[in-house]
């Protein structure tokens, strides 16, 4: 049972990789794949949950929330900051 749920929660990590790298914007992939690249190894369960909620969002949102003009909804609060930090913003 154990091996089930580690296999699973490769593929999900596979997966999350995945949609963060192909997001279908250049300026997107970049923050995304950084973030993906650097974070998602070290996210517990729930912040993968909140982080796949994340990338199901629009990337206009998600690039405008990374470039400040408008605000983030407080769950991605722990995404964003930790974005901010990987870009030095």
């Amino acid at each position: 049972m154990n091996r089930d749920i580690f296999e699973d929660k490769v593929l999900f990590l596979k997966r999350l990789h995945y949609l963060s790298v192909h997001r279908g914007s250049k300026e997107s992939d970049f923050v995304l794949t950084k973030f993906a690249n650097t974070e998602l190894p070290h996210l517990n369960d729930s912040e993968l949950k909140i982080y796949y909620d994340f990338l199901n969002e629009d990337d206009n949102d998600i690039m405008n929330w990374v470039m400040k003009k408008i605000t983030y909804p407080m769950q991605y609060n722990f995404i964003m900051q930790k974005i901010y930090s990987l870009l030095d913003l």
